[in-house]
């Protein structure tokens, strides 16, 4: 039976008749035993109230538990923390399950010496107690298992000791406890020969500092202590004030714009505060990858819409072809292999269509992109890795565009049969000089300084009308055929900036001339600007006459000067003079 706990106060934890209850490492397990309980009772507190485990707060996650057995008995020798987790290692572990396909020794010993300072700190905060606590290692210990088979893929490298190093300090750190698994014992029992055979007789270096071992080992207290009393200093950067911080802590500022000294960015930047080789807490460098073009979310706003699957051919290549122009903008590449898939989505839908030229057009275009974006990525070792389900994605596209472009014969001759299909920066190379001949040559277009919003048809059904002698007015004449009015908004310019006045498009059923395209000019505008302007006229004729009957109301009633009275009489004036200002002045302001 489980029962779960709410917290206690610990001074309440004193024995009661048919209660459970004990104070074990500070936290009070209490249950009122019911005669339908069947002994022994599983009793649940949460991890974050035992002793030392509460200086890690919302770093623990969990619930710990005890036995109650016969004669309402509780023993420390029960408390069980199989399901205690610290959340930091947590999160690496969840690091190391998605490692990117490009990584340097850099990164994976950045990373590992994260997952050791987190493992430290939970194992220096495990319940004081006089019975040998079993823990659960089994993230730490498939998340060492993965980076060991990362390093054995390596070329030989000067950092490959550290990172080994780093692993048999965790190996190391948590031998001296029993674990809740004895599978997780056992594997990294292997793992740790392995390494050792690995190292060939290597000194053994410490995971923090890369220096050799003293005494067969690495002590980490004053280090574990620095991480939980001390703070990254307040620091301005690109004119944001970054804020005192704890170890781990991100702080994302919105500063792309001045960092790369491009003002047609977005996203942010963002730095760590981490621990450095010197046992003192300090700024990671900027991390740059959550910056990208303004153009390249201004596209993604358009082609995220619901509509999106209606936009024609010429739209979306246009669209891609500022994917293509800025997507070098910034290394990060996250958010634009977003919108290049969700592009690509759009592009499948029309793989039938009967367009063949503009959708070889999208379809260059977006391979042009996906290629260049593969070349830069494998080319670039350092910053802002895609990782290996982005990396995934874009292979999967290039593959699919080549082949929907080129067809079967040509894709396979340069890239391979499908089955089989793995990227390299090569096939790059080889598709843009393919993509380069006279053949293809027309495919992603001019752009202008905006992104355009897509063309969208309003249509407006309106009755013929026939004028009535008799009463001299217009009737809805049910002989004659209705008039459709469609209004086009939107823009082929190529600026795209402004945008030029609508285009009124007029179709008469049954006439011989099927379609009319009248486009606006300025008289047409005049009578169109006029109509609003008499409108509007009208309205705010009525409103000032209202307001006017008001003001003197008030005056005349002589009512009472209180806070309400001036609050009514300054409002009233303020809309009468603004309703009067429009009619004397809009009709001075022309095409408005």
């Amino acid at each position: 039976f489980n029962y779960s706990l709410a917290a206690a106060d610990n001074s309440t934890c004193i024995l009661k008749n048919q209660y459970c209850i004990k104070s074990i490492a500070g936290a009070c397990f209490s249950h009122y035993v019911q005669s339908s309980d069947i002994f022994p009772i599983k009793i649940e507190k949460s991890c974050s109230m035992l002793g030392n485990f509460t200086d890690l707060g919302v770093g623990i996650t969990g619930n710990a538990s005890v036995l109650c057995r016969h004669g309402y008995q509780i023993s420390q020798y029960d408390l069980d923390i199989c399901l205690c987790q610290s959340v930091d290692m947590n999160i690496w572990a969840l690091v190391f399950q998605d490692i990117p396909a490009v990584i340097t020794y850099e990164w994976l010993v950045d990373s590992l010496r994260h997952l050791q300072l987190a493992t430290n700190r939970y194992l220096n905060h495990l319940p004081l107690l006089e019975t040998e606590l079993r823990i659960n290692v089994s993230s730490l210990a498939h998340s060492l298992q993965l980076v060991y088979q990362v390093i054995i893929g390596f070329n030989e490298d000067p950092m490959e000791p550290i990172a080994l190093g780093c692993i048999l300090e965790m190996i190391n750190s948590t031998s001296a406890y029993a674990f809740c698994r004895q599978e997780d014992m056992d594997n990294l029992t292997v793992l740790q020969s392995k390494v050792i055979g690995r190292l060939n007789g290597q000194p053994k270096l410490c995971c923090q500092t890369g220096q050799p071992r003293i005494d067969s080992s690495c002590s980490l207290s004053e280090l574990d202590n620095l991480l939980t009393t001390e703070r990254c200093p307040s620091i301005e950067d690109y004119g944001f004030l970054l804020p005192k911080s704890r170890w781990n802590e991100v702080i994302n500022y919105p500063k792309c714009q001045s960092y790369f000294q491009n003002q047609k960015l977005k996203g942010h930047l963002s730095r760590t505060c981490q621990a450095s080789n010197d046992t003192s807490l300090e700024w990671s460098p900027v991390n740059v990858c959550n910056c990208f073009s303004t153009f390249i979310g201004d596209v993604y706003d358009q082609i995220k819409l619901p509509n999106a699957m209606s936009y024609p051919l010429d739209y979306l290549n246009k669209m891609a072809s500022f994917i293509y122009k800025y997507e070098g903008d910034v290394p990060g590449k996250n958010f634009t292999v977003t919108v290049l898939d969700r592009l690509f989505t759009l592009h499948q839908m029309y793989y039938n269509t009967n367009s063949e030229t503009k959708y070889g057009n999208l379809t260059g275009c977006l391979l042009r992109t996906v290629s260049n974006i593969l070349q830069s990525e494998m080319a670039n070792s350092t910053e802002c890795l895609l990782s290996s389900e982005k990396l995934q994605d874009l292979s999967s596209m290039f593959y699919n565009l080549s082949y929907d472009l080129l067809g079967q014969a040509m894709t396979e001759n340069l890239l391979g049969n499908d089955l089989e299909f793995t990227y390299t920066p090569n096939m790059s190379i080889a598709m843009s000089n393919e993509l380069n001949m006279d053949t293809y040559q027309s495919q992603c277009v001019t752009i202008g300084e905006f992104v355009p919003d897509p063309i969208r048809t309003f249509t407006i059904y309106l009755n013929a009308l026939q004028h009535d002698n008799l009463n001299d007015s217009e009737i809805i004449d049910p002989t004659r055929e209705s008039l459709f009015i469609s209004v086009i908004i939107g823009s082929t310019e190529l600026d795209y900036a402004p945008l030029p006045p609508p285009r009124y498009n007029i179709t008469l059923k049954n006439e011989n001339i099927a379609f009319k395209d009248v486009h606006s000019n300025h008289d047409n505008h005049q009578h169109s600007n006029l109509t609003i302007y008499n409108s509007a006229n009208t309205g705010f004729g009525i409103s000032a006459f209202g307001l006017t009957l008001t003001l003197i109301a008030i005056i005349v009633l002589r009512l009472p000067k209180s806070g309400k009275w001036f609050i009514h009489v300054n409002l009233s004036m303020a809309i009468l003079i603004s309703s009067v200002g429009f009619i004397l002045l809009a009709h001075q302001i022309p095409n408005k």
